[in-house]
């Protein structure tokens, strides 16, 4: 993606996201035609979606990161998260709530010639799984994962020392020759690392379908109060009652 931020807050099936336009995403898809079944992944506006919005990097979290849930053999379906994009393989996720299902179905990958074609089909056999299994009433069990993005190169930089020898390309005659280092250009160069990112988990809580569908509900809520805090807290992620229960209190008193 061309842009160098991007905020999505993702809550049931209704998903806010900035910077990517479905709509160029299917012209670009009937302008193309499915001219290769191998290549649908390109076009597909959906998967196209899961990737951009940092859902598969959350699925990756949860999967991969988090040990404390046994993902072995079972699909991760995000069901809640809030990201902003740091980097361009880089996802900061204020939260992410992942609902675990079991695999009915395995797909097939004797097809699949690229990791770009294997990928897109885990993705189309978990969709189909998971939504055959939720028409039939299943329901699995949900998890809050907070987390925090950390940079493993941050602070680190590679000094390179310059040769006595430089290549100058030369526009008379279109020929690179080598030439001196000129005595005021600096010996050395010091450039930063990139960035090497690195999840690390900070609390998970097994949730109930009433703390699911409050987070859905207060999604845009609660991202403000963790601007607002700078904090990822877990508090934030539950009903305030405590006006409620000071009102109940005075009631007691009376």
């Amino acid at each position: 993606m061309d842009n160098d931020y991007v905020r999505v807050v993702k809550s049931g099936e209704s998903e806010v996201m900035f910077s990517v336009s479905l709509e160029e995403i299917t012209d670009t898809r009937t302008k193309h035609g499915d001219n290769s079944a191998n290549e649908k992944w390109k076009y597909d506006a959906d998967y196209i979606r899961y990737v951009e919005s940092g859902e598969s990097a959350a699925v990756f979290v949860v999967r991969d990161v988090v040990k404390a849930v046994d993902t072995r053999g079972k699909w991760v379906d995000i069901v809640s998260m809030s990201s902003n994009l740091q980097d361009k393989d880089g996802w900061d996720f204020n939260w992410i709530v992942a609902e675990i299902f079991p695999r009915k179905i395995n797909p097939d990958y004797s097809e699949c010639k690229t990791v770009d074609e294997k990928k897109y089909l885990t993705w189309q056999t978990a969709h189909e799984d998971i939504s055959q299994q939720r028409a039939k009433g299943y329901s699995g069990p949900k998890f809050l994962v907070l987390c925090s993005l950390n940079d493993k190169n941050k602070g680190k930089s590679i000094k390179w020392k310059l040769t006595g020898i430089i290549y100058k390309y030369s526009n008379s005659d279109g020929k690179i020759r080598e030439v001196e280092r000129e005595p005021n250009k600096p010996e050395s160069i010091t450039e930063k690392l990139p960035h090497d990112w690195e999840y690390k988990i900070t609390y998970l809580k097994r949730l109930n379908n009433s703390q699911v569908k409050y987070i859905q509900s207060h999604s845009i809520e609660i991202e403000d109060k963790i601007i607002i805090s700078g904090k990822r807290s877990p508090e934030i992620f539950v009903p305030d009652n405590s006006k409620g229960d000071s009102k109940n209190a005075k009631a007691k008193q009376a």
